[in-house]
């Protein structure tokens, strides 16, 4: 069985809101934004990055901000580049699984790694690789950020 994610008729319709599974997202985010404006990030890397709904916000609350958005999706990488675009350089997109993210040169220092809705995708046995190379490119004190 393939990704599901990587249908492009599935990234197209797709949207962040108005599912059953989907009706707590908005006050899980608010705890999200709550814990990075402790750390004022400089440095986000978004595994599982989607359309970037949560990277044009990111971007637009922390102005100083970069970030790294990976995916394993073209089509949810299409729609995200659209969206990050008024953003020029300030966002990064990858191409990528979570798995194999980690051998893209992502430089280490990151202030916050946001995983959202993302880490159920990885096989059992990957996890524990995935979260060890999450803590390898965390700066001291960075957060990690799993919901």
């Amino acid at each position: 069985m393939g990704n599901p994610w990587t249908d492009p008729e599935k990234a197209r319709r797709w949207q962040p809101t108005g599912k059953p599974g989907q009706v707590h997202r908005e006050h899980a985010l608010a705890v999200v934004f709550a814990l990075m404006e402790v750390h004022t990030p400089r440095r986000v890397l978004d595994l599982g990055c989607g359309i970037g709904d949560i990277d044009v916000r990111i971007l637009t609350q922390f102005p100083d901000a970069v970030l790294v958005g990976v995916d394993a999706s073209a089509g949810m990488l299409e729609r995200a580049a659209q969206a990050l675009a008024p953003f020029g350089p300030r966002a990064t997109l990858l191409e990528s699984t979570l798995e194999e993210a980690w051998q893209r040169d992502l430089e280490q220092g990151f202030d916050v790694v946001l995983a959202s809705q993302t880490v159920h995708h990885v096989e059992a046995g990957a996890k524990r690789d995935v979260f060890r190379r999450v803590h390898g490119v965390l700066a001291p004190g960075g957060l990690f950020v799993l919901n």
